[in-house]
């Protein structure tokens, strides 16, 4: 058996570790106002992907490593998501036209071919 719970739930912790479920790895959430400055990009192209050629690409790490909710199985029953690509890197965003837009995958292509998952 698999769960989640956030870090910020002691007694929840408490309870799982007690009942002896073993932590597997954090998940991290990250915000940024939409109106921020100091936001760099390259001359790179950005160009965008089919959710199932994101999710078809070779992740380091996949569920159970990572949480469910950003495997590659669960990105794509994301409605109106959209994947793209630019440089070595593929990101996989919620709907673009909603008010607050969700980062699901972030992969960087290693310099050996393989991807890794950024979290």
């Amino acid at each position: 058996m698999m769960l989640e719970v956030i870090e910020q739930n002691p007694r929840a912790v408490a309870f799982y570790r007690r009942h002896k479920f073993k932590q597997l790895t954090r998940l991290s959430g990250w915000r940024c106002a939409a109106n921020a400055t100091g936001i760099q990009h390259g001359s790179e192209r950005l160009d965008e992907i089919s959710i199932v050629a994101a999710s078809s690409m070779r992740w380091a790490y996949n569920y159970p490593e990572l949480p469910w909710q950003i495997s590659r199985h669960a990105i794509l029953k994301i409605e109106r998501a959209s994947a793209f690509l630019v440089g070595d890197a593929c990101i996989v965003v919620s709907d673009s036209a909603a008010g607050i837009i969700r980062v699901y995958a972030l992969l960087s292509i290693s310099l050996d071919g393989t991807n890794s998952a950024t979290l």
